[in-house]
């Protein structure tokens, strides 16, 4: 996490990566999941640095360690596989830009992978299981959105995991009408995330992060909407309606 939210742009970032080279490649210790998860997310705004492609290749050897087979990834927890892909599908595209001769071997990673956890999930996998809402904030939302949607050809869901990877607050989804084009979703509907932000998405670190998941969400075809709890607490149960109808609803009339 050191290298996360800086820049190779900066002559003094480069000249840290730079030092950290030789101490990673001496290091003879396996890494964790959680500990490459770490490393490929710090390196997301490495772009263009001298040391990034040997960094990026000792990452890989250990990535192939970790989860290079559909044994090695089944010893793994869920949680772990779960951060690690996180983390893997948000620096593939770093990767395509910067290596695309290389970014294939990770392509396939990172399908080995995503195909391990969805296993899990249609096998009731505990990660997966429906649980408590994060916040009264959450439920408010979760439960005027029933009732907005009601009559609505939408089924609503709350904690899920989008793709097996990322965990969404409250997801709608949308059968798509017929005729309609979504070249770019890989799901049969349409996927509507309503995220309530609490104060803790302020800080730098929690932002970067839901910057880059919803970039990589919305290239999925994944429409998402924000609604911080701040503005929640001054809004009066029939205006969050409103709010719902006009920014999702949209979305639900056109069955896009």
């Amino acid at each position: 996490y050191g290298l996360q939210g800086m820049s190779s742009d900066s002559v003094e970032v480069r000249a840290m990566l730079s030092a950290l080279l030789p101490k990673v490649e001496s290091c003879r210790e396996a890494l964790k999941a959680q500990e490459v998860g770490n490393a490929l997310y710090g390196l997301q705004g490495m772009r263009g640095a001298a040391d990034f492609p040997i960094i990026i290749n000792l990452l890989y050897h250990q990535v192939k360690i970790i989860a290079g087979s559909s044994l090695l990834l089944k010893s793994l927890s869920s949680k772990d596989l779960v951060y690690l892909g996180q983390h893997l599908v948000l620096t593939l595209p770093v990767l395509q830009e910067e290596m695309k001769d290389e970014h294939q071997r990770w392509e396939m990673i990172s399908t080995l992978l995503s195909d391990e956890l969805e296993n899990r999930k249609s096998h009731a996998d505990p990660i997966f299981r429906p649980r408590k809402f994060q916040s009264h904030a959450e439920r408010r939302v979760y439960d005027i959105t029933k009732i907005a949607f009601e009559n609505a050809a939408v089924s609503i869901s709350s904690n899920d995991y989008l793709f097996s990877i990322f965990e969404a607050d409250i997801v709608l989804r949308v059968p798509i009408a017929n005729g309609v084009d979504h070249s770019q979703s890989n799901n049969s509907d349409l996927i509507i995330n309503i995220e309530v932000d609490g104060i803790h998405h302020k800080l730098e670190r929690k932002k970067r992060f839901c910057m880059l998941r919803d970039k990589y969400l919305r290239s999925q075809g994944v429409v998402i909407e924000r609604i911080e709890v701040s503005v929640l607490r001054r809004m009066k149960d029939n205006e969050v309606k409103e709010w719902l109808l006009e920014r999702v609803g949209t979305y639900i009339d056109r069955k896009i």
